[in-house]
This record gives C-alpha cells, structure tokens and sequence, in this order.
C-alpha cells in the first residue's frame, strides 16, 4: 500500500527535521515493519540499511504527526465557499440595494457569519452576498474594543470553517487572505505570519498578506485552510503592514457583546447611521431609547454623553461621563477611559478649564495604568492629545509657562510634529518674549511638512506685527494668503498692519476681503467699524460695529467705539444708551462719563448730566473742563449755591473759565429779574 506524495511537508512538535530520500519509500517501510513482514537483510544496500533502521527507529519509539499543507489553490478551494461579501446600507434589501460600505465576512456555523464590527457599524440594514444571491442579515453581538461583529443569516446555506488558534502558529508560516477587496469578490492574496503582536489585552497578528478596503472582515487562513483570524486593518503608507485579530476572540463575543436583544442591535446600528450623516439630533433620541431598554449600558451611557456634548449639552454630558468614568468593571474600563477624556472635554466647553486640566491628568494616569505603562501608537497619541489640550486650557488660564512646559510633554511623544514649537512660539509671543517667539517659530518652520509652513508663516507674521516691524509681517502674511484655510486670517493680518501704518485705503481693501472669505469671523466687523470711524464715515462705523456687538455683548471698548459712532452719526437716544452700558461694565473710564454727560445736555436732561459730570469729576477732580461743564449745568438747574461752590473750585484750577461761569451766572439772574 503506497501513500500519496507532496510537495511539502511538516513534522509537528520536533525540533530537527529528518532527511528521508524518498517519503514514499519510507512510509512502505514502516507499514511493512508494522505488518510483520521480514526484510531480506543481506539484499539491501547501505542506504536502504540505513532508511531501514531509521523505520524501526520510529516504529519502536513512535512515528511524529505529520501535517500535510495544501497549495494555494487547494487553500482557495477548500475556504472560499466560506467566504461571503457584506454591505451595510441605509435601505432595506432591494434589488437597487448597491450603496453604502462593504467588507467580507466568514461562515462559522451555519447561518452565522462573523466579520468587523466597523464593517456594519454606519448603516441601519445588512445584506450578506454569496454566490449572486443577497440574504437579509441581523446583527447578534457587537464588540467594538475588539472590532468584532456576529451576524445572523438565516437563509445562508454555506458551509463552515474550521478554527485555529494563534497559539498554534509561528512566524514565518504561510497564510492566505480571502475577502473582497475593493469589491472584488473572492480574492486570494499569499504572505507570511510577520508577527504575532500582545499588547496588553489585545492580540494582531501581522501578515504580509495583501489587504485593501473591503478585505476587512475576511478570513486570514494557514495552509491547511483553517481559520486563524479576521483581517481588520492596513497601513497604506506602509508596506505589507496588514492585521488580522485571531479567530480565538470569536468565542468571547456573546460575553463581551455591546447588545443583548435584537432591539438593542437595531438602536446601535441606527446610532452609528446618525453620528456618520451628522444628525446629531436624532442620534441623542436613538441613544435614549437604547438605555430605556438597558439602563446601566455603558456604551450606549457614553454614546448619549458623546451626543450631548456634541449638542453642546455640556451639563447633561458632564453627569453621564462622571457615572461612566467611576466604573471599576474590567469589561467596561475603555469605555470608561472614553468618559474621562469625554469629560474633560465638556468642562472646556463650559469654560471650566481647572476641572478639564484635573480631567484630563486623571485620563492620562488610567490609561498608564490600563496599559501598564507601556503604551501602544495609538495610545501614545491620545495621551499626546491630552497635553496639547492641557497646554491649551493652560493658555486660557494666561499660565503660559505652564502651557509651553505641556507644549514640551507633547513634543517628546511626537517628536516629528512642528505644532509644539509653533504653539511655544506663540505663547513666547503672548508673553512679550518675542525675539524668543521668533526663534522657536523659525525651529519649527525648518522642520516643518509644506502644509505646516504657511501655518507658521501666520503666526510668525503676527509676531513680526507686534514688534512693528510692519514690512517683514506684511510680507509674510502675503505669503498666508495662498493658503485657502489662513487667507482670510492673512488678509485681516494686513489690515491690522495697514492701520498701524494709517494706510486707511489698503487697510479697507484688506479687511473687506477678509469679511468676503470668513463672513462668519465676527471680529473682523470690530476692526472694520474701527476703521470706518477713523475715516468718519459714521453710519457704516454703527452697521459694522452693531453686527459685531450682536456676538461680544461684554466688550466694554467696542461698546464704547460704537456709542461714539452713534453720537456722530447724530443717533443720540442708541448712543446714551451705549455710553449708559459702558460706566456699567466699567465705571472708571473718564470719557464715558463725560460724552454721557453731555448726551445728557442735549436731550435737556440735566439732573442726569449733573450726575455723570459727578462721576468723571470723582476720576479726574483736576480738571478745569469738567468742572466748568458741571458749573453749566448748575447754572440750566438754577442751583446758585452749587454755581458758587464751581466758581470758587474753578478760580484754583482756571481763573478765565471761572471768570466766564461768574458771567454766565449772571446773565441767567439779568433773565430772571
């Protein structure tokens, strides 16, 4: 009896592998040994002796598994009617039903096809597509950490794979890819196991398998074709750098699963339907009623506090990410993590920058923790994010040293990022250290991508303008102006710098432009009303300077450049009440008081202007100006006892303005007799 010969071959559990001459031959032996049959000795020559002897050798001391690979073809064969193309789409199945995402998925039991979570997650319907035909799916369980989703499809009549374990295999060991990538159905790709990567309580394994879009959630098979994990991710600029998570995870997921009900699934999947289209609105009512079924879901918490927080509900967002962040459960600690950070972020949105700090520090400590003090990339980068927020919440709180120290914290995890140096440059700025300001700008700049440079351009020209060094900034924000996202910014950078320069006409152009690219930069209507009142045209001063106010209700100075526009353009009623606003937001400005004053003499109101010529009186007691208005307005009051008192005043500060109060006086009392 002869057993059939391969082309390969593998001895399982054995170290050294034994050179055999013919593996044909060998086997005859050993059967014949096995068999009783006695071999004739004397006839053999010395190599037959010697394979001879290696048969009894491994028939006395027990013949090693041998496991048999199969061609790639044969690899095809066997896995490929196991493999079937998955869309996620916002229709229910039709026979038009051609858009939304795609991916791949496996068979592992009947009726049940297993791919990536982020396959399914975008869409509220899932077809599954084998052999021309497209079936109905629903989705089972959900685990988003480890991107794994279980699909039900009841009427798929395909056959099962068989499953392997991760710990069983080797780098180095030939794999297969089969998926549709880019959606070509069934397509095969060969490489290598380049790595088997633990990291903490995750698992990938590395291939050198081709994977392109619509490969995830396909299988990543060995030369056996058994299923050893689900191909999940690529790096595009990277070369044969794929991953596949192992298939040991697909026994975890009815424990670890985001969903318990069919219900649950419909909401999750409707949810992330809402948060890919920005429907942020309808997302917020799905999530309420995913915890109205599952109250303590901490995913679906998390979900509903992302969704309020985007909704600007920070105070609502606040109390769920605190429940979730408390969490202690394992199973829940990323999700937890999430909250942190998630918290954080809301009280920046309240303006509570001490508590997002505090958050913040309290996010990078657990994470450390969960990894162990050894962070991954993509770990590395969100704690990297949370020191630039810091350095950011830090700048609001004008503490720019310890802002430029997070600055620094940022640039040791991503040493190739100019922004650091950029930020410090700026901070440098804010602190009047501009030749330091500059020089960091320049360290970033020559070691800056081109998309960056222009970005650096900007705030080094802002730089430039604040130590007047008018043509240097002029020529860097020309430079801005090519650039789509800062060319509004540059062309208001120019107005500011013609202004300096009292180049009224350039500063105009300037700023007009800037208002026709970002209509919605509010400011740029302060510094165009500015602009306007400089050159007296004081109708278009007030339409320019009360748009900007409809937005800055608490900018006493713009107030106050808008009142004096008013009262120009002879609105006396708006412009009292401007100046009115302006003594209270800051009741120790002289000149608000005194054009009040005097707004209050127009309309004849005099007790009111007695008043405000008081309160700047109290601000400047030396002036001979203000007290000569106030003496006038005694004198309208026919108060003779308060004339006396600013005539006897006036006579110590300016004897001819006491001279003309005393004259004034006088004709008042000649009218009166």
């Amino acid at each position: 009896m002869s057993v059939p010969t391969y082309r390969r071959f593998r001895i399982i559990d054995r170290p050294k592998t034994i050179a055999l001459y013919s593996l044909s031959g060998v086997c005859d032996r050993i059967q014949a040994l096995r068999g009783g049959i006695i071999l004739n000795w004397g006839m053999m020559n010395k190599s037959s002796k010697l394979v001879s002897f290696l048969c009894f050798v491994l028939f006395v001391f027990g013949f090693p598994e041998i496991s048999w690979s199969m061609s790639p073809s044969e690899v095809f064969k066997k896995v490929s009617p196991s493999v079937v193309v998955i869309r996620s789409t916002e229709r229910k199945l039709t026979k038009s039903t051609l858009s939304g995402s795609q991916g791949s998925g496996v068979v592992i039991a009947p009726g049940t096809v297993i791919t990536n979570f982020h396959v399914i997650a975008s869409a509220p319907f899932i077809t599954v597509k084998y052999k021309k035909k497209r079936y109905k799916a629903t989705l089972i369980y959900a685990d988003k950490i480890r991107d794994l989703a279980q699909l039900s499809v009841p009427e798929l009549n395909a056959p099962s794979i068989t499953r392997k374990s991760y710990k069983k295999i080797n780098v180095g060991e030939i794999v297969f890819a089969v998926g549709a990538p880019k959606g070509l159905a069934l397509t095969l790709s060969q490489g290598l196991v380049s790595s088997i990567r633990e990291e903490q309580d995750s698992v990938f394994i590395q291939t050198s398998s081709a994977i392109s879009h619509g490969s995830s959630g396909g299988g990543l098979f060995d030369d056996e074709g058994q299923l050893i994990g689900i191909t999940t991710a690529m790096v595009e600029d990277g070369q044969n750098l794929n991953f596949a998570v192992p298939a040991d995870w697909i026994d975890d997921l009815k424990k670890r699963t985001l969903v318990s009900s069919p219900e649950e699934a419909k909401l999750l999947l409707l949810s992330g339907y809402y948060v890919e289209k920005g429907k942020i609105e309808k997302f917020l009512k799905t999530t309420t009623k995913w915890l109205e079924l599952s109250p303590e879901n901490y995913y679906a918490l998390v979900l509903k506090a992302d969704a309020c927080l985007a909704l600007r509900f920070f105070d609502t967002a606040i109390g769920i990410y605190k429940k979730v962040a408390k969490s202690t459960y394992e199973g829940v600690k990323p999700v937890a993590l999430a909250a942190s950070k998630g918290l954080a972020e809301a009280y920046i949105g309240l303006n509570r920058y001490h508590a997002a700090i505090k958050s913040y520090k309290k996010f990078v400590s657990d994470l450390n923790i969960y990894c162990r003090d050894s962070p991954n990339q993509s770990q590395l980068i969100l704690i990297a994010d949370s020191y630039q927020k810091m350095a950011l919440c830090y700048e609001e709180l004008k503490l720019y040293d310890k802002a430029i120290s997070f600055h620094k914290k940022f640039e040791e995890l991503i040493s190739s990022s100019p922004l650091s140096q950029m930020h410090i440059g700026r901070l440098l700025r804010k602190k009047g250290k501009y030749r330091k300001a500059i020089a960091s700008l320049k360290k970033a700049k020559d070691k800056a991508p081109p998309m960056a440079v222009e970005h650096i351009d900007y705030e080094t020209a802002r730089t430039y303008l604040l130590t007047h060094d008018f043509e240097k900034a002029i020529s860097c924000f020309r430079t801005v102006t090519k650039n789509k996202e800062l060319k509004g910014f540059a062309h208001a950078g120019l107005g500011d710098c013609y202004m300096y320069q009292k180049k009224y006409e350039k500063a105009l152009k300037s700023y007009e432009s800037a208002l026709a690219i970002n209509p919605e930069e509010i400011e740029l209507y302060g510094r165009l009303g500015k602009l306007y009142l400089q050159r007296k045209e004081y109708v278009k001063a007030v339409t320019a300077l009360e748009r900007f106010t409809e937005f800055s209700k608490n900018d006493k100075k713009i107030w106050a450049y808008l009142a004096k526009a008013q009262m120009k353009a002879k609105q006396y009623t708006k412009a009292t009440k401007n100046y009115e606003r302006c003594t209270r937001l800051n009741g120790a400005v002289v000149n608000d008081w005194y054009y009040l004053a005097l707004l209050h003499c127009k309309s004849k109101n005099f007790e009111n202007a007695a008043f405000a010529f008081k309160k700047a009186i109290a601000l400047k007691s030396g002036s001979a100006s203000l007290n000569f208005q106030l003496g006038k307005v005694y004198v309208a009051l026919n108060r003779g006892q308060e004339e006396q008192n600013q005539i006897n005043k006036l006579k110590s500060l300016n004897k001819k303005a006491a001279s003309e109060l005393e004259k004034m006086a006088a004709s008042r009392k000649l009218l009166e007799n």
